[in-house]
């Protein structure tokens, strides 16, 4: 091919070589394309090029670099290169290419007669007379405007056919591959499905495997994939990249709950924590003083979306979620039932009732049955989410939406809800806090704030939240506070003060012993006569929060007993005045057991004999209400005797005396071959004793100790 000119060689950068290089015009020769695709090319990064300036003005050119396509190769032949492309379009494609260049031969000479004969006639309308006459006997003749097409093309390429094949079933000739291996295509999908890889890098990668393996697979373009890619559906392509609570909070159907005029106010409470994502100096009661986050723990009203109480902590447990719900039933009465959680928080044994035994068939038994909790007392029923499954409840948007879209990103603090929002100053300023001088660590103390300053701002803000107009599912934009006063449950129970204080108290089912009952290793109440009575009972006691030297005794009824206080408590180190007095005590208590009643003895009390008699009696009585035995049928079978073999000599056993014995000749030599010739013989020979006992192990003989 023709080198390029000398203009645009002194164009080109210096450390540039002008072999490796061509226009676009030599480019779209001898890749058989039109120069519009080859600048479609360079612009999609397929072809590499240099931009440089024209020489002659205007926009800038294209300087093709011929390392970037194996058929731009200095010295190709434009030839050969169409040669080659021209046998990968397929026969079918060829077919094609003939025939639209045979029609277009036989329109130019069709119009060229024409034009012989009518000057006047536009070449445009000859030409569609043309097509539409041929079209008649052959359905394949393009329309007009694709004929132009093609002949542009035809012509834009000098007459290479291989500009007329239909590009997109074509690889390697600037479109993309009709074939796309299925192997090649689960590796793509495989490879962007398990990584985070973008599908153009992916598709890179694809193209390496094959050429790096020899791999016989066959590949379209990076475009055509990503279509293919797109047509699998979004859900999966989310699930597989993103995982399957992706798909499950995104695309899954879910359930949507009905709350309408059946559905009173206070008839459910549902109840959550939230971590609140500002970062503010700990000042609380019980605070160290440092930059912490605090957790809120709120309890909203399902029909009415009303916040019935929150309360702030520095870490959700059940004595929190114990008095948060205790505040809400204070200020507007005992529900009907919760919809809680299933954290052990929640499901505690104390306010909910615990976790049922996963075999119902286990029995815990007496001593291991817990009290009964504050929601059974209460008279509350307890509905617990599905396991993992907290877009079930209410709370957990009003928790997204009003307290960290609305209330959280309004400070300079605030932390963002997941590490991808996290502000980038927010380290900044909690180091200033630090800082050495004060002017800084005040500005940044300004900024950070503390929670005594952002707790009044909460509750106005959940205030505000309660006037507002609501558009939530059978709300019809009023507030919450409208409907919770208008649609609230009219026998409405309630609890007073004394009677929630009660119930928050830990309360455990022990056993009474000789000392009262072991509470925390200590003792209580073994001086008392009320526990004397119930000794080997169970009792319930209630522990107080404040003093740890006083229990209150309840029964199992939960019917007030006593107060109980340590008894029996006596330092390791006492002295003997302590001991004394430790002494007196408990010979107070045994005095006092001793004093009590006991039940009368009868005068005659049956003795032995009467007490054999009664026993007799009683398995008498027993074995007359057993059923008579009967006896099982017999099946008796004949028994059928063999005919006597020859009778057998009976053996004779006859007595001798020693006169009857005569002096043996046989020696100990005759002894000996006799042995030898009668091997099997030797196990029933005595064996000689040795001369000397051999030594008694002590340790495997156990009688060996007592042998004399």
């Amino acid at each position: 091919m023709s080198a390029l000119p000398t203009s645009l060689i002194r164009a080109l950068p210096s450390h540039h070589d002008a072999k490796n290089f061509c226009d676009v015009a030599t480019a779209a020769k001898l890749l058989g394309i039109t120069e519009r695709a080859v600048q479609l090319q360079c612009r999609g990064n397929k072809l590499m090029y240099l931009s440089v300036p024209n020489p002659n003005g205007g926009k800038p050119i294209f300087l093709i670099d011929r390392r970037s396509n194996t058929q731009l190769a200095p010295g190709a032949s434009a030839k050969k290169v169409q040669d080659e492309a021209f046998a990968r379009i397929g026969s079918e494609q060829r077919t094609k290419a003939f025939a639209f260049k045979q029609l277009s031969d036989d329109a130019a000479q069709y119009i060229a007669d024409a034009r012989q004969n009518d000057s006047k006639t536009p070449e445009k309308t000859i030409l569609e007379t043309y097509l539409n006459y041929r079209r008649v006997s052959d359905k394949s003749v393009p329309s007009l405007r694709s004929f132009y097409r093609k002949s542009r093309a035809l012509r834009e390429s000098h007459g290479s056919l291989v500009a007329l094949a239909d590009r997109r079933k074509v690889a390697g000739l600037g479109g993309s591959c009709a074939v796309f291996t299925d192997e090649a295509w689960r590796w793509f999908w495989t490879v962007w499905a398990d990584s985070k890889l973008s599908a153009h890098t992916v598709y890179d990668m694809l193209l390496a495997e094959i050429k790096d393996n020899d791999r016989p697979w066959q590949v379209p373009s990076e475009d055509t994939v990503l279509r293919r890619l797109k047509q699998v559906p979004e859900a999966d392509r989310v699930e597989q990249r993103q995982g399957k609570d992706a798909r499950e909070d995104g695309y899954d159907p879910y359930m949507i709950r009905q709350y309408g005029q059946d559905f009173a106010a206070d008839d459910q409470w549902q109840s959550d924590h939230h971590q609140l994502d500002i970062t503010a100096i700990d000042d609380l009661p019980g605070g160290d003083g440092q930059p912490a986050r605090l957790w809120l723990t709120t309890w909203l009203d399902v029909r009415s979306r009303f916040v019935v109480a929150w309360r702030l902590s520095r870490g959700p447990n059940s004595i929190v979620v114990m008095a948060s719900f205790c505040d809400a039933v204070l200020a507007h009465g005992i529900p009907r039932g919760i919809y809680i959680d299933n954290g052990k928080d929640y499901r505690s044994k104390r306010f909910a009732g615990g976790r049922a035994p996963k075999d119902p068939l286990d029995d815990p038994g007496p001593a291991q049955t817990h009290v009964r909790s504050i929601c059974e007392q209460l008279g509350v029923v307890p509905r617990f989410a599905l396991p993992y499954g907290a877009r079930s409840k209410l709370i957990e948007p009003w928790h997204g939406h009003w307290i960290c879209n609305e209330f959280s990103k309004a400070f300079p603090s605030y932390t963002g809800n997941n590490p991808q929002n996290k502000p980038e100053g927010l380290n900044d300023l909690l180091h200033d806090l630090d800082a050495k001088s004060a002017k800084t660590a005040a500005a940044a103390l300004a900024k950070v704030g503390r929670w005594s300053e952002i707790l009044p701002l909460l509750e106005k803000l959940i205030m505000a939240y309660n006037m507002s107009p609501h558009q939530g599912h059978g709300m019809e934009g009023n507030s919450p506070q409208n409907i919770y006063t208008l649609q609230s449950i009219h026998d409405k129970r309630t609890a007073c003060a004394s009677t929630l204080h009660l119930l928050l108290q830990e309360c455990h089912k022990l056993k009474v012993g000789r000392n009262g009952v072991l509470v925390g290793g200590y003792t209580y109440g073994g001086d008392l006569p009320e526990l004397m009575r119930l000794q080997g009972d169970y009792v319930l006691v209630r522990l107080d929060s404040i003093r740890a030297d006083v229990v209150y005794i309840y029964d199992l009824q939960d019917c007030y007993l006593c107060d109980a206080f340590n008894f029996g408590l006596c330092d390791a180190n006492a002295t003997q005045d302590e001991l004394k007095a430790a002494k007196i005590v408990i010979n107070r208590a045994i005095k006092m057991r001793k004093a009590l009643a006991p039940i009368e003895k009868l005068a005659d009390a049956p003795g032995p004999q009467r007490i054999i008699e009664l026993q007799l009696l009683v398995a008498q009585n027993k074995a007359k209400q057993l059923p008579s035995p009967v006896a099982p049928p017999r099946n008796i079978l004949p028994i059928e005797y063999a005919a006597p073999a020859a009778a057998l000599p009976r053996p004779q056993l006859r007595l001798t005396s020693a006169e009857d014995h005569e002096p043996s000749s046989i020696t100990s030599v005759d002894l000996d071959q006799a042995a030898a010739s009668h091997p099997q013989s030797n196990s029933h020979r005595r064996k000689e004793p040795p001369a000397t006992p051999p030594a008694r192990d002590q340790g495997s003989d156990p009688w060996s100790v007592f042998d004399t």
